[in-house]
């Protein structure tokens, strides 16, 4: 077929849509690139759908368009909601394209020079598209004010209106704070959030789209809302739900994961758990604290019971391996990991009813730890070099154990004696 004989127009689709198949892959990544540039009609939409299975093997370049700078604001909330999350928690990935053509529909002509400007600006020149975007953000903002989007929740449309409003105050956040997760809420962090929220105050704009966003960048969202209730600073509602319903999954996930944790890491998310449901308790709406109630039904009993048998239970035995004769090192970093989780359990112990338990585990170590050094004292003493290096060896791993189950002041009181009593060299120890 010669090139004139091609349908013109929009009668090109279906042809186009018959005889896809049939192309070789440059041709048909040449087409998706082609109708890439009108993209945002339906028909062409449909199309390029039916096409993603392919598309998706290829892996082409995809063309440039201002739905994806449109969507920047709102990308770290495009997720499937967490576990029992309510439903304004995150921003459905369907509302993607509908969103862009309300937008479109509503503002053709304004967009016209700016798809031209964005498809010829170089993609390292970041403060030129940060500029296109700020006047998209702008222009959506301002027309999700006047219009919500059809057929979607309005009051989902109003949070998606309200996070095109501050925008800018959110892309100024992600650039000073790239990191994602955030592993903590720390000085630098609670800096720029007070600073956005002082901009975000005098320009008048809504705090919570703002807020949401740095909570969906936190990996511990809950540490936004103690730091936002110690500042006395309201948390928006939606905020609220987002928090407890990542708290949610963090409950499903500590239920599911716990019995395949290595003992650090299981007493780090119970602790973690516990002291976060306690802090939020006490400060949440009545609403979202019935639903965090219904979440985290019996998990007091669930840590208490995992904490017993995983951690408090086998520790002395699973410490004290660590000192007998020949014990291997992958032996060795067991017990050390097991010395850290009992010492961070501890707290949780506590609040569980399990620390006059854990207390007797910590003694019985402790006993053991002392024992092991004795009976180098009297291994090594008068010993030729090679018994008292393997018992100054010996010391300094039973020393170790202390200082992982009780602390370093425990430790540095028994090592002291070890050097006075057996005259180890203070290079030599880690205390």
């Amino acid at each position: 077929m010669s090139l004139e004989e091609l349908p013109h127009g929009l009668d090109l689709l279906p042809w186009l849509q018959e005889r896809l198949t049939t192309l070789s892959d440059a041709k048909f990544v040449a087409v998706m690139e082609a109708l890439g540039v009108i993209s945002e009609l339906p028909a062409v939409e449909g199309l390029i759908h039916e096409a993603r299975p392919r598309l998706r093997v290829l892996r082409p370049q995809r063309p440039r368009s201002l739905k994806r700078p449109l969507c920047l604001p709102l990308e770290d909330l495009l997720a499937i909601a967490p576990i029992g999350a309510p439903g304004l928690s995150v921003v459905d990935r369907g509302i993607v394209d509908p969103l862009w053509r309300h937008i479109e529909s509503h503002e053709r002509v304004a967009l016209t020079p700016l798809k031209t400007e964005f498809r010829r600006t170089p993609v390292n020149r970041p403060q030129q598209l940060l500029d296109i975007g700020e006047r998209l953000w702008q222009s959506a903002a301002k027309v999700l004010d006047k219009a919500p989007i059809s057929g979607i929740p309005e009051e989902r449309s109003v949070l998606i209106r309200d996070i095109m409003a501050v925008a800018s105050v959110i892309e100024a956040f992600k650039r000073a704070v790239p990191r994602k997760p955030i592993p903590n809420l720390g000085d630098h962090e609670a800096e720029w959030i007070d600073q956005q929220l002082h901009v975000l105050a005098e320009r008048g704009l809504p705090k919570r789209g703002f807020l949401l966003v740095v909570a969906a960048r936190l990996e511990f969202p809950a540490q936004l809302f103690a730091w936002l209730r110690e500042r006395g600073e309201m948390v928006p509602p939606v905020v609220e739900q987002f928090i407890v319903g990542r708290l949610s999954s963090e409950i499903a996930r500590f239920d599911h994961d716990a019995d395949k944790l290595a003992p650090d890491a299981l007493a780090i998310a119970a602790n973690d758990l516990s002291e976060t449901l306690a802090a939020m308790e006490k400060s949440l709406g009545p609403s979202s604290r019935r639903e965090l109630a219904a979440r985290s039904l019996g998990l007091e009993a669930r840590i208490r019971d995992t904490l017993q048998n995983r951690i408090i239970e086998p520790a002395t035995d699973g410490i004290t391996a660590a000192l007998i004769d020949g014990a291997s090192n992958d032996t060795l970093r067991a017990a050390e990991n097991h010395a850290f989780a009992l010492s961070v359990s501890l707290k949780t112990a506590t609040t569980v009813g399990l620390r006059d338990a854990a207390d007797r585990a910590v003694l019985s170590i402790r006993r053991a730890c002392l024992d092991r050094i004795d009976e180098m004292f009297r291994r090594g003493a008068g010993g030729a070099k090679l018994e008292r290096d393997q018992a100054e060896q010996a010391i300094f791993r039973s020393v170790r154990l202390i200082e992982l189950v009780e602390g370093v002041s425990a430790a540095r009181e028994i090592m002291t004696d070890a050097r006075r009593r057996f005259g180890i060299g203070a290079s030599q120890g880690r205390i």
